[in-house]
């Protein structure tokens, strides 16, 4: 399983229009239900995670072919230290682990 997290790619700047087309996408009764300030949290959010990115897409690269050429592949791939931290998460008790999650938001 290869895991990375927050990579910068071409794809990733155009994450903040998608949420934005598929907001605008959503019934009238559904946005006004959210409301426009859950909207500028999401694309605020995308928007630092963006910026916050790794540059270093090599180390993908490098994952997927050590997966593919090792005679013993590693279970897990982890690349990236936001991926190290959610994997360090995951073994925390469920309500710790929400509340560093809501506390990082």
């Amino acid at each position: 399983m290869i895991e990375p997290v927050t990579f910068k790619t071409a794809l990733s700047h155009t994450l903040g229009e998608s949420v934005k087309r598929f907001w605008n996408d959503m019934s009238p009764e559904l946005r006004n239900d959210y409301g426009d300030a859950y909207l500028h949290k999401i694309v605020n959010r995308i928007t630092m995670d963006f910026n916050s990115a790794s540059p270093d897409t090599y180390k993908v690269v490098d994952a997927i072919m050590d997966a593919l050429t090792s005679q013993r592949p590693q279970t897990r791939y982890v690349i990236g230290l936001k991926a190290k931290w959610m994997v360090f998460i995951s073994y925390l008790p469920t309500a710790i682990g929400d509340w560093l999650l809501s506390a990082k938001s």
